[in-house]
């Protein structure tokens, strides 16, 4: 029998192994995605005669061990990466020109919508709904903080989401903040913002599965090769009750860039009729089916909220908590 064929040879590195027995390398031999000959050089690693679909001279660069994102929200990334992007901006004016922009560009009645925001980055202070109001009369304006736990939006969206209705009552864990006067700011918290969202949900899974794979290719260049997506199918966190499926679109069609393990939401669950000896009364959809699922995709553990965020300052404390500048992360 002949030598096992590689995917890859990858020669002349510095490899950090992460092994304290054996903890540099020159040489590594890939097959099937995984590393199947490690050494000093390739004569130590039993692969200088290897067959090998590809080589690789690494030029006595660094190669590591793939990065693991164990909580984020590659979804909302994904989408993110095609809307109006704050994260970069330094002032609040900053924010109203590349809204108004957005909104020139937009068809009235459409959404615009804008992510990244983050209050730290402008002294504490959130975009004023009469400017909103002001610059986007006929749009629907949706702005997200990137703790992912609140939004700012306009008074169109408001009133488009039943905010404003004369019977609108409170729901536990969903708050709208208001002025001292009483009226609406347009900052929702928590789970305030699944009311907007549901405007304009649930995604198509084409939507999605464009969204994972911009997000993966980003993960891919940044080194993260395995991630742990935190809420999918449910709630104001999930983007479609079918959300698994468009992740299985997304390895079927080669657009999944890491090994994926999803979290369902909670909030998925949802009453289910079967026989009383069961005891089963709750179920999920999810769009599973057969097939589903390889080394690169699971199910893992499910997501539940206890209460809210600490970037976001919907965390519950035990005592005041001092936001200053060594606290932009959270």
């Amino acid at each position: 029998m002949g030598a096992q064929q590689l995917d890859l040879i990858i020669h002349n590195a510095t490899v950090l192994t992460m092994d304290e027995r054996a903890p540099l390398a020159g040489a590594i031999g890939v097959a099937g995605g995984r590393i199947v000959s490690l050494g000093r050089d390739l004569a130590d690693a039993g692969l200088a005669d290897a067959p090998a679909t590809r080589h690789l001279d690494a030029s006595g660069l660094t190669v590591l061990p793939g990065f693991n994102d164990v909580h984020c929200h590659t979804t909302w990334f994904g989408l993110s990466l095609t809307e109006i992007d704050c994260e970069p901006l330094t002032r609040l004016d900053d924010v109203y020109a590349a809204l108004a922009a957005g909104v020139a560009a937009t068809p009235a009645g459409t959404w615009v919508v804008a992510a990244g925001f983050n209050h730290q980055s402008f002294g504490g202070e959130y975009p004023d709904i009469e400017r909103l109001n002001a610059l986007a009369p006929r749009h629907p304006v949706y702005i997200r903080h990137n703790s992912g736990h609140a939004c700012i939006v306009n008074g169109l969206a408001l009133e488009l989401a039943g905010f404003l209705a004369d019977d609108r009552t409170e729901q536990d864990g969903a708050l709208a903040v208001r002025d001292t006067a009483g009226r609406f700011t347009g900052l929702l918290e928590e789970r305030a913002q699944q009311q907007v969202q549901n405007l304009f949900l649930p995604h198509s899974q084409r939507t999605i599965t464009g969204a994972i794979d911009r997000a993966t290719r980003v993960y891919a260049a940044e080194g993260i090769t395995s991630f742990t997506e935190a809420g999918i199918g449910g709630g104001w966190i999930g983007h479609s009750p079918l959300e698994l499926a468009a992740y299985q679109g997304a390895l079927d069609t080669g657009v999944l860039s890491a090994r994926a393990q999803l979290m369902v939401a909670l909030d998925a669950l949802h009453a289910v009729t079967g026989h009383a000896d069961d005891d089963i009364t709750l179920g999920l959809d999810l769009g599973l089916r057969t097939g589903f699922g390889t080394d690169l995709l699971s199910i893992g553990p499910t997501k539940v909220f206890l209460d809210g965020s600490l970037l976001g300052l919907t965390a519950a404390m035990s005592e005041p908590y001092c936001v200053g500048a060594d606290h932009n992360h959270g």
